[in-house]
């Protein structure tokens, strides 16, 4: 394959002679003008537009072909445009450009050109994608990989100047909630006519100024002829070859757009591993939640549905999405979206455990094959009322339903014994979240906002374990029997309500003080139930032993804060106060518990913009957060064949310290771009379970502690464009420091993980896309005792497009992992496909391999506080696909 590789990269290379001119754009008094955009328009056929922007010296850099004719237009807000004419194989290779004031305050900047490919508009940037797309592109990702400055990963983020699109809508509406993987691997890429990309993004537009917006939203505007018309794709697989697995792939994305209402379809089922929508997305999904009103902890993990997954021996998916929206009047629009979700996956994993004791080492073989089945059902709906342009009303409710069914069969081998269990999970989930927001613009100066949020949650898993052998001796009181059934039931209901009012009041364009008053009240009841099932039918209820909670639970915390925002010069400081009183109550089956606390939390956030491509910003918070119910419960209760914890109604609050520094800069002309990112937490009063190990058995229950947990991490990436390729390096540290009561013992533990990876990416739009890494990667574990790993990780790879129809993409990466011994497991996996689609034919046909080389098992460890694991996790065979696509 690499020899392939080099050929193709080989033959771009001598296929197209580039010439680069530099210069800067400034006004008649030699003032810099930053962001001022150049455009080059080709004055011949088959040649690109090229696209920069000067930084904040005014500094531009355009790459051009040699043997083409441009014409460079230069645009800034209130300055008429410059013109430049570029000859082919001219020797040119610096220009400056003066621009002369108008005298008139222009609202926009429009690059002239018969397709007017680009559009400036304050914090909005408009492409036309006819000035960039060759028609040969299937999905929105292809067109947005070819817009200046616009970045598609393999998960579906797209960023755009190096900043992170946040929010994704259509026709200025969200699409399935916003993000953006489903928009850019299902509309299809002639539906598009202009892509925007709006900074600082707030759906309240008379907010704007006093909520300190990071978003980025990214708005798709439709052709004309795909309203009132359906449009999409679908697309159907097959395997080929002798393989007996049936493996299959169907996929459709349907889309009606009208002025008054739309509606999209994304229908997919698979039996390869391949998820239509992310973690991000389902977030967004299962949020129902205001985004002024955060920190509500969900009782679901809903995890499973999402990310594609062939870590599995089987893995089927079935997914269903509906999003609509209807204009009902002038001031009123309803939408909504559906989700159906239904995930089948068998697993088979190895485990090496070895228990980290005081006084000896136990080690545990175990293996686990589990048969899972997911279901997962969302219902949402919207109302957005504007009674006039500066007020604005939003009502959100939503409906969610969960099952998880679950059968497990674990056998787990010791130095003393071995043993078998099977276990059956069954889990109900359901919740109902809806919430109410008010925003006014009283005058210029006075904003208000109110936010009023509702849910309720119930959960209601039930475990079953059967044994041939007694277990947990000393920890649970079982019967003899011939065999062992032990049943389980855990229930959980949640009702939460919480309000906040928000005054933002503008003292003038450098003084902003924000005052905030709300409360926040949730009630929980918890039941726990552990049962023996004896083999006569007769019930040994653990209860007499300790087991079996039944707990009432409220907390309520009522609040008011102060803010105060004031900016000198280029730097922009918002320190914050408040004041909170909580009150915990629990009521239990031995006695009630009370406890009651006024607590004050500072916070601060301060902002260096150096330009516009360069800022430092450093958050600071100190916060409090109380024990949850199940935290509380102070009877026992079983979790596990070889665990038991209990919790403690005694418990307090923890307080912990947070603080964060993140620095950005993107410098076109020399093609740099940084990230940093340095956070840590510190808590000075911490719940830490406290752990009783006898081999492999073990009994916890939650202590609070005076001893602090440091936890320090940090991010950096740094990439340069070196002549027509992307060189990256990026590393990404932690270091967390706890301490650990084990066997009534406290150890000073560490953990610490370091990595650093390099990559190098085509960047001229004209070759093939090709990448390739590499990481390095250190794991330690100091405490009980010390554990090491290492890690070497490779990867690669591209797409290319040859004989006109035709497009190439592979993947490759291994990994290799090296223990204290020195010694190593190596994994690799491969993916390639094939396609071809002839420009203005519907019909497309794709030859794929997932897992090439047809791999059987990845490995992997992992430390936690009181064990070393090492898996061998069974994943997907080699799957061969044939797929046909038709465009509507």
């Amino acid at each position: 394959m690499s020899k392939y590789l080099i050929f193709f990269l080989l033959i771009s290379l001598s296929a197209f002679s580039q010439k680069t001119i530099t210069g800067v754009v400034s006004d008649t008094l030699n003032q810099p003008l930053e962001s001022a955009n150049l455009i080059a328009k080709p004055l011949q056929e088959k040649a690109g537009i090229k696209f920069a922007m000067a930084d904040n010296k005014g500094r531009f850099r355009l790459e051009l072909e040699n043997e083409v004719k441009y014409e460079i237009v230069v645009s800034y807000i209130g300055y008429t445009e410059a013109i430049l004419i570029v000859e082919p194989n001219s020797s040119s290779t610096t220009h400056n450009f003066k621009l002369k004031a108008t005298g008139e305050k222009l609202k926009e900047i429009i690059i002239k050109h018969e397709f007017k490919p680009i559009i400036v508009k304050k914090d909005t940037m408009t492409y036309d994608v006819k000035s960039f797309a060759n028609g040969n592109e299937r999905k929105m990702k292809e067109v947005l990989e070819k817009l200046p400055g616009v970045e598609v990963d393999k998960n579906g983020d797209v960023t755009v100047q190096g900043k992170k699109v946040t929010k994704m809508l259509v026709e200025g509406k969200s699409f399935f909630g916003g993000g953006t993987k489903l928009a850019v691997e299902n509309i299809p890429a002639d539906a598009l006519d202009k892509i925007e990309v709006i900074d600082n993004f707030n759906q309240v537009g008379f907010m704007k100024e006093v909520s300190s917006s990071e978003d980025l939203a990214m708005n798709v505007k439709l052709k004309e002829d795909k309203k009132k018309f359906i449009f999409g794709d679908i697309e159907a697989a097959a395997e080929l070859g002798n393989g007996d697995n049936g493996f299959y792939l169907s996929h459709a994305a349907l889309f009606y757009y009208s002025p008054k209402g739309n509606v999209s379809f994304i229908g997919d089922s698979n039996n390869i591993g391949r998820s239509t929508f992310t973690f991000q997305d389902l977030m967004r999904f299962d949020g129902g939640a205001s985004s002024f009103l955060t920190g509500r902890k969900s009782l679901t993990n809903l995890y499973s549905f999402t990310n594609d997954n062939t870590d599995v021996v089987e893995n089927k998916s079935h997914f269903g999405a509906l999003n609509f929206r209807y204009t009902a009047s002038p001031k009123m629009d309803i939408s909504g979206f559906a989700i159906f979700s239904k995930v089948i996956m068998n697993q088979k994993l190895e485990s090496n455990i070895e228990y980290l004791q005081n006084e000896s080492l136990t080690f545990e073989n175990r293996t686990t094959n589990a048969e899972d089945q997911t279901f997962l059902g969302i219902g949402n709906v919207k109302l957005d009322y504007s009674p006039h342009k500066k007020e604005k009303i939003y009502y959100n409710g939503q409906f969610q339903a969960s099952n998880n069914d679950k059968v497990n069969l674990l056998k787990s081998t010791t130095n003393l014994n071995s043993s078998t269990f099977k276990t059956l999970q069954n889990a109900d989930n359901t919740s109902v979240k809806q919430y109410v927001e008010w925003h006014k613009s009283i005058n210029a100066k006075n904003t208000t906002t109110l936010v009023i949020n509702q849910a309720f949650e119930e959960t209601t898993p039930q475990n079953t374990w059967f044994t041939d052998q007694s277990f947990l001796p000393g920890l649970i009181p079982l019967q003899d029997d011939s065999s062992y059934t032990i049943n389980q039931i855990n229930k959980t209901k949640n009702n939460s309500i919480d309000a906040l009012f928000k005054h933002y009041w503008i003292i003038n364009n450098f003084n902003h003080l924000y005052t905030n008053v709300g409360n926040n009240y949730g009630k929980s009841q918890y039941i726990t139930s552990d049962k023996q099932i004896l083999s006569d039918g007769t019930i040994n209820d653990f209860a007499s032993a300790g087991f079996g909670n039944d707990v009432n639970y409220q907390l309520n915390d009522a609040y008011i804060g102060l803010e105060y925002k004031f900016k000198i010069g280029i730097w922009t400081n918002k320190p914050g106060l408040y004041f909170h009183w909580y009150d915990l109550k629990t009521q239990q089956l031995d006695a009630d518990y009370k406890l009651s606390k006024t607590l004050f939390q500072p916070q601060f956030t301060s902002e260096l913009e150096f330009n516009k491509s360069e800022s430092l910003e450093f958050n600071y918070k100190l916060e409090n957060d109380f024990p949850d119910v199940n935290e509380l419960a102070n009877k026992f209760r079983l979790q596990s064949y070889n665990s038991v914890y209990k919790g403690n109604a005694l418990l307090r609050n923890e307080r912990f310290h947070t603080a964060s520094l993140n620095y950005r800069k993107m410098n076109m002309y020399r093609g740099i771009h940084w990230y940093a990112r340095a956070s840590f937490n510190k808590k000075v009063r911490t719940i830490r379970n406290d752990i009783v190990l006898q081999g492999i058995n073990q009994f916890s229950t939650p202590i609070i502690t005076e001893n602090p947990e440091t936890n320090w991490n940090f991010y950096g990436s740094f990439e340069k464009k070196i002549y027509h390729f992307k060189a990256g390096i990026n590393t990404s540290l932690s270091w967390f420091t706890y301490t650990q009561s084990l066997n009534d013992i406290a150890t000073k533990n560490d953990r610490n993980r370091q990595s650093i990876g390099v990559t190098l990416r085509t960047a001229n739009r004209n070759w093939p896309d090709l990448e390739v890494g590499y990481t390095k990667g250190f794991s330690a574990f100091n405490g009980l005792t010390s554990s090491h790993y290492k890690t070497d990780a490779f990867n690669t790879s591209g797409s290319i497009e040859f004989l006109k129809n035709f497009v190439y993409k592979f993947s490759y990466e291994n990994l290799k992992n090296t223990d204290n011994n020195n010694q190593t497991n190596f994994y690799e996996i491969a993916n390639a496909s094939l396609r071809y689609q002839e420009k203005n034919n519907p019909f497309g046909f794709e030859l794929s391999v997932n897992n090439v080389f047809d791999n059987q098992q990845k490995n992997s460890f992992s430390f936690s506080d009181f064990n070393i694991i090492n898996n061998f996790r069974y994943v997907m065979p080699r799957v061969i696909l044939f797929s046909v696509s038709y465009k509507l």
